[in-house]
């Protein structure tokens, strides 16, 4: 889950769930350095404690994800 940072995050990507966001975090080899599920109303106090980085959302399709229907 959380490893404590021996080296810097520089780039965290959030993968938004229903209920929960998946953390990324990679340090500047590009290597993983985070991984973590946050509930969704605790990820503005989570990233508070995140030294200053590129942060990255994805950002879906949700007809992609209801099969195109409208």
């Amino acid at each position: 889950m959380l490893r404590k940072f021996h080296t810097a995050v520089v780039t965290i990507g959030i993968d938004p769930g229903k209920d929960t966001l998946h953390l990324v975090g990679l340090d500047a080899r590009e290597e993983i350095v985070l991984r973590e599920k946050v509930a969704r109303a605790k990820i503005v106090s989570r990233l508070a404690n995140v030294p200053p980085c590129l942060i990255g959302i994805e950002a879906g399709c949700r007809r992609a994800a209801q099969g195109g229907a409208v």
